[in-house]
């Protein structure tokens, strides 16, 4: 599963939706349009959903890196 991720028309970045997906059941629903409210420029955006992408999400590698982390300091790797 991937995160539907948009980017921000005022700032610029990037901002995760909130919704994880794959791409054939992003393909069944891109004529809806997503509201929300954007959490760096404070202002509510209206995105049709083809123009999301997917991306991982961002709190996937910081659990990898703790994950990858203790697995070495179990195994002894780390001194």
């Amino acid at each position: 599963m991937r995160s539907l991720t948009f980017t921000c028309p005022r700032t610029g970045r990037v901002i995760e939706a909130g919704v994880n997906t794959d791409s054939r059941t992003l393909s069944s629903v891109r004529t809806v349009t997503l509201r929300l409210q954007c959490g760096y420029c404070g202002m509510p955006h209206a995105f049709p959903i083809e123009s999301a992408f997917l991306s991982q999400p961002s709190y996937w590698s910081a659990r990898k890196a703790i994950r990858f982390g203790l697995d070495r300091i179990r195994n002894g790797s780390v001194s």
